[in-house]
C-alpha cells in the first residue's frame, strides 16, 4: 500500500515554529492535493483540530512553563503533502486513508476556525 504524508507547522507571533506530520494511507493525485491546500486560508492556514491532525502548540509551551502565553494563536500553516518515504511509515503518526482525510477537508465548513 502506498501512503502520503501531510506536512505542516505551527508559527506563533514571535515565530518560534514546531514541525508535524502524518501519515495517511493511500496517495493523492496533484488535483486532489491542490483541492486540500484550496480550501485553507490563503492555501495555508487552518486550525489543527478540524483537519484531525496533532495540534502543535504544545512543543512551544514547554519554553513557556508548560501554558500558553500571548504569542499564541490557533492558525497551522500547510506545508506539504507528498509520496511518504519508509521512515515516514515507521515513525508517523496515522491520520487515516487520504480519501478520509479530503472529505474532512471538503466537508469541513469551519476548518478556518473554531
Amino acid at each position: 500500500m502506498s501512503h502520503t504524508t501531510f506536512e505542516y507547522f505551527y508559527r506563533d507571533a514571535s515565530n518560534y515554529k514546531a514541525h508535524g506530520a502524518v501519515l495517511l494511507d493511500g496517495q493523492l493525485d496533484e488535483a486532489r492535493k491542490r483541492e486540500i491546500q484550496d480550501r485553507f486560508e490563503r492555501d495555508e492556514y487552518f486550525v489543527a483540530e478540524r483537519l484531525g491532525v496533532p495540534d502543535l502548540r504544545p512543543k512551544l509551551w514547554a519554553w513557556s512553563e508548560g501554558q500558553p502565553n500571548e504569542d499564541d494563536h490557533e492558525w497551522h500553516e500547510f506545508s506539504g503533502l507528498r509520496d511518504a518515504t519508509m521512515t515516514d511509515q515507521q515513525t508517523l503518526d496515522r491520520c487515516g486513508s487520504a480519501d478520509e482525510f479530503v472529505a474532512r477537508v471538503l466537508e469541513e465548513d469551519q476548518i478556518l476556525s473554531k
